[in-house]
């Protein structure tokens, strides 16, 4: 009874031990499993955290895609707005030029009225010159056939006074009156010998003075023509 007891005793005592043991397994195994569960919640943390990281990450990506697209459009808008830039700056170029071209066309057609204006003024100064020539030359024209109808008045007048002496029709006629009208009538010859030559001479200066105003006129038509084309 007494080897039972103290093998009941042993065994009781190893299983105290061995409940102890377990119990301090078990313990351990709770600390462990504590410490697991604590881990996995952190892990699990760490994952959400990872997950939300990823989901934050994926949303700053179609974030940076959208922003790229956004600006992808904006550089091609750039790009249209340079082309449509140069296209305005050409088209500026073109008008500018076009514009220097007409004022220097405007210049030569401003400068083409007044040569041509003074053209004008010359010709009519030349025509006046002319008329001024012609009016002279008619004036004295008409002197001289003045003088010529007194004289062809005396011939007849003197023509009269012969054949009155002649035919002795005429007492009044004398030889005095006679002598008295032929001295006119030379006198009147001498004078229009005199004006007919200065007449001769005056047409001569005339015809040249026309034929060098014609020159004149041509020459400033023939440059008005040049200037023109």
């Amino acid at each position: 009874i007494i080897n039972h007891q103290l093998i009941v005793n042993q065994n009781e005592e190893n299983i105290r031990l061995l409940n102890e043991r377990i119990q301090t397994i078990n313990d351990q195994h709770q600390t462990e499993l504590t410490q697991t569960n604590e881990r996995n919640e952190q892990l699990l943390n760490e994952k959400n955290q990872l997950i939300q990281q990823l989901e934050n990450i994926e949303g700053s990506r179609n974030e940076n895609e959208q922003l790229k697209e956004k600006i992808n459009q904006l550089e091609l808008t750039i790009e249209q707005q340079q082309i449509n830039l140069n296209e305005l700056e050409k088209h500026h170029n073109e008008l500018s030029q076009q514009l220097i071209t007409l004022q220097n066309d405007n210049e030569r057609l401003l400068e083409q009225i007044h040569q041509y204006e003074t053209t004008i003024i010359q010709k009519d100064d030349l025509f006046k010159v002319q008329q001024d020539i012609t009016q002279q030359f008619e004036q004295r024209y008409t002197e001289l056939e003045q003088k010529h109808n007194e004289q062809h008045a005396l011939m007849i007048k003197l023509s009269t006074h012969l054949a009155a002496k002649e035919s002795e029709t005429i007492v009044s006629t004398t030889d005095s009156t006679v002598n008295e009208t032929w001295n006119t009538i030379l006198a009147m010859n001498n004078y229009l010998r005199v004006e007919n030559t200065r007449l001769t001479d005056d047409v001569e200066r005339i015809r040249l003075e026309n034929a060098h105003l014609n020159e004149r006129i041509q020459t400033i038509n023939d440059q008005h023509q040049t200037e023109v084309r």
